[in-house]
């Protein structure tokens, strides 16, 4: 029935379908009947297998490309993804992997990062240093990298993570094999505005020997969402964060709870220019409440929710002036 569908629709520019198990048939129908105007594809690839994403080379004006939950996805799946040109934002999250690293190593040098702004890797266990070496040496413009649970990181890795010059958010949560000592090669990034490292078991007693002046810490519980506590802040404000939620995959879910602390009456957009030099900026790290060794070094006020509040607005704001479109609705 969704194959009927989608074959008799209208040209789609967006098609995002997460929480259906998608087929095979379906998507390809979706990649051939509208390959000449889909920019955004967000699917749930339990059950996909390379076969659907065959007609995906001829989808030219795509941009933004999520796939959650993939199993059989193989290297026929991402030799047809190297041949988007236009890509900004590409997210992969894995039940399984069902390809070694040198597959994954070699697609990275392979993939067209011209474009590409964001980058999300989840529940790899494949995805190491040298995929992100790979990738940094062709020089994307990346304003955000997220690579949660990937056990294959570590401190190596984030010397490659380092190479990154326009990063503002990186996301190592549950990233197992980081150290207190891969850590200060990412925090001495010049345009790193948040970094989230919950579940870095490794990470305990630590001090930092970059800026400490600029790091602030947020404390939250488990995977509680870390704009829930700043949203309430918004709200009393008056003011919403200038987002665009498909541009960074790993604020996606933290961003729908800031949105709804938008106004009609009297809700405006920050100054684009509000903290926006680099001696303002400060470096808003995310760690477990119960990480207490983490942030006895971190340099951090007593109201912690105010300075993490406005850490993070000047993070949003970093990000959508450095070329997010921002959400006008």
């Amino acid at each position: 029935m969704l194959t009927r569908i989608f074959s008799r629709c209208n040209p789609l520019s967006s098609v995002v379908m997460l929480d259906l198990e998608m087929r095979d048939d379906v998507v390809r129908t979706i990649m051939s009947c509208h390959s000449s105007t889909v920019t955004s594809i967000a699917f749930n690839a339990y059950n996909l297998t390379d076969y659907a994403f065959e007609e995906l080379p001829f989808c030219s004006k795509l941009t933004k490309l999520r796939l959650k939950k993939s199993r059989y996805l193989k290297e026929v799946f991402l030799r047809n993804a190297c041949q988007l040109k236009n890509l900004q934002l590409l997210e992969l999250s894995f039940i399984r992997c069902p390809f070694d690293a040198p597959v994954l190593e070699q697609f990275f040098s392979s993939l067209p990062v011209k474009s590409l702004k964001a980058l999300s890797i989840m529940c790899s266990d494949i995805m190491n240093s040298v995929c992100l070496e790979n990738l940094a040496y062709n020089k994307p413009p990346l304003r955000s990298l997220t690579l949660s649970a990937c056990t294959a990181i570590n401190d190596e890795s984030c010397a490659a993570i380092a190479k990154f010059s326009e990063l503002r958010v990186l996301d190592l949560r549950m990233c197992p094999h980081v150290t207190a000592a891969g850590l200060a090669k990412v925090t001495i990034l010049p345009c790193l505005l948040l970094i989230d490292i919950r579940g870095c078991v490794l990470i305990g007693d630590c001090r930092l020997a970059s800026d400490q002046r600029r790091i602030e810490v947020l404390r939250v519980r488990g995977e509680e969402d870390i704009l829930a506590v700043i949203s309430v802040k918004m709200r009393h404000s008056g003011r919403y964060l200038p987002w665009d939620s498909d541009d960074c995959s790993y604020l996606t879910q933290d961003i729908l709870t800031t949105k709804s602390a938008k106004t009609k009456t009297s809700g405006s957009y920050l100054p684009r220019d509000c903290g926006d030099t680099s001696s303002n900026r400060k470096l808003l790290v995310v760690v477990n409440q119960v990480n207490h060794g983490v942030e006895s070094h971190f340099t951090h006020s007593s109201s912690i929710v105010a300075s993490a509040a406005a850490a993070a607005v000047v993070t949003m704001v970093a990000v959508s002036s450095a070329g997010f479109p921002a959400d006008e609705s």
